[in-house]
């Protein structure tokens, strides 16, 4: 009970962020009209007000309030839709994503920018080598004639899929199917948001960098690998290889997250360090903290950088949120606090788009991070236990989540873990050392050979895994009281564990 007390208090945000994510689940269901969320809300928040005095009054009222507002802000979300037209049109239109590349179309995203109000579109573009050519990238242009099919109107869902959420989560207005009707035009693309513009920009920016790989020698599963890696292109990435690698349980490692940014992170900030140090002792100390900030300054530019040319991904974001919060944490010579911190990053993903709490990769990546900050053991481990350790503490933190969407138990996710952790590292801090090392062709060479063999070590060993005998559990669906029983069990287990060897 104590525990119980003394983490409510330290973590505060934590409780607020648990308290809106319910809220956001509620109104999922509920789906009440804007007005009885608006007079609940005032009222909590009257409440709370008048209650100030009484502690426990009005942090309920907050508590309540954090509840509703979830639930009203859900609530928007899924009753906001754009007007899409009716019937079979001409449209301006530009492909903002890499596409997928089929015996007999391309599937991609586009923006049409000739409507009063710009459509994101998930499309698939009948593909006719002799007619349309081989290729299509980031930024064409095209002139389609089809029938736009609203997100609202769509209504496939297969077991825990719901096709309808995940294109709203994912920000798309509707759907078309493009048979013959499309040729490729010079559009104009002002009428794009500022942000899809900079998240096409980005787009075509990864395809230049998968096409430096390609010059330097990278093929197939190599390059497929290591894209996905280090540019968060996942396109090149086969269904057995994907298979493969979820099979083994190191499907992690194809997501760019806080492992690869904190490469990045480590890299940057060791640089600047130097820096600093050296430029605080010649100015004699003065305007330490002006150096700091500018330090802060230039490690938020770089990292947000990254995470926009990568994709802006949950994973990647909630990495990038994490360690700005650090960052900041740092200048004030402030200690950490985990939870709040992991806590603050959800709720700034959430109010974006509350949506967010049905994506896959939101889901996944925040219970991983939560698993390790729960499980983390209370005396330093050397490298290999601490390795080991992480793992389990991730894969128990997201094993539920795992048997209710994909119905899968990986059994040696720890022997994966081993080989493709250390290899992760290498290729990334490789990745980084061959764009740097452009100018200087012979070391550049030698890069790449090392990022080969670290890529081709982790391919092979994540691939023999996944064939050894009994390398999963399949076709165990949990709904969703069965995920919330586990979790509980799993928290309990760990608990009486803990008192157990407490009272040793």
């Amino acid at each position: 009970m104590r525990y119980s007390v003394d983490f409510y208090r330290n973590n505060p945000l934590f409780v607020i962020a648990v308290m809106f994510i319910l809220g956001i689940a509620l109104g999922d269901i509920l789906m009440l009209p804007f007005a009885v969320y608006a007079v609940l809300l005032i009222s909590a928040i009257a409440i709370g007000s008048w209650f100030m005095r009484f502690p426990i009054v009005s942090s309920l009222s907050v508590h309540v309030g954090a509840i509703i507002a979830g639930a009203w802000l859900v609530t928007i979300a899924k009753e906001y839709n754009k007007a899409i037209p009716v019937g079979r049109h001409y449209y301006e239109a530009v492909v903002v994503s890499q596409p997928v590349i089929t015996d007999k179309s391309f599937k991609c995203d586009l923006w049409i920018v000739n409507t009063p109000e710009p459509i994101k579109v998930k499309a698939t573009l009948l593909r006719e080598a002799q007619l349309y050519g081989d290729t299509l990238r980031p930024g064409d242009g095209l002139v389609v004639s089809t029938a736009l099919k609203a997100v609202a109107d769509v209504d496939y869902s297969d077991g825990h899929f719901d096709y309808q959420r995940w294109l709203r989560v994912n920000h798309y207005d509707a759907t078309a199917y493009v048979w013959q009707d499309w040729q490729r035009e010079q559009i104009k693309i002002s009428n794009l948001p500022t942000m899809e513009k900079i998240r096409m920009r980005a787009t075509m920016w990864r395809g230049n960098l998968q096409e430096n790989y390609r010059r330097l020698g990278l093929e197939d599963r190599t390059l497929a690998l290591i894209s996905a890696m280090t540019i968060g292109d996942k396109s090149l990435l086969d269904d057995q290889m994907r298979d493969e690698y979820s099979i083994s349980g190191a499907s992690h490692i194809l997501a760019l997250s806080g492992l690869h940014l904190m490469v990045l992170f480590a890299i940057v900030n060791y640089i600047m360090n130097g820096i600093a140090k050296f430029l605080i002792a010649y100015t004699g100390g003065k305007g330490r903290l002006t150096i700091k900030f500018i330090k802060a300054l230039l490690l938020f530019g770089l990292i947000w950088g990254f995470t926009i040319l990568v994709g802006l991904s949950p994973s990647i974001t909630r990495a990038a949120t994490m360690i700005s919060l650090y960052a900041v944490v740092d200048l004030d010579n402030r200690p950490h606090q985990p939870f709040n911190t992991l806590a603050f990053t959800a709720l700034v993903i959430l109010l974006f788009n509350p949506l967010s709490l049905w994506d896959v990769g939101f889901q996944l990546s925040f219970m991983a991070v939560l698993g390790i900050f729960f499980f983390q053991p209370k005396r330093r481990l050397n490298w290999f236990l601490s390795l080991l350790w992480l793992s389990l503490s991730a894969q128990l933190a997201v094993a539920p989540l795992l048997l209710y969407h994909f119905g899968r138990l990986s059994c040696y996710f720890l022997l994966a873990n081993i080989v493709v952790v250390p290899c992760a590292y290498i290729i990334v801090y490789s990745a980084f050392a061959v764009l740097l090392l452009t100018p200087v062709a012979l070391i550049q060479r030698w890069m790449v050979a090392i990022l080969t063999s670290a890529a081709h070590i982790m391919d092979s060993s994540v691939r023999g895994i996944a064939m050894l005998p009994g390398a999963s559990i399949e076709n165990i669906h949990f709904d969703g009281v069965q995920v919330v029983a586990l979790y509980v069990l799993i928290i309990c287990v760990y608990r009486i564990f803990c008192l157990t060897l407490h009272s040793k």
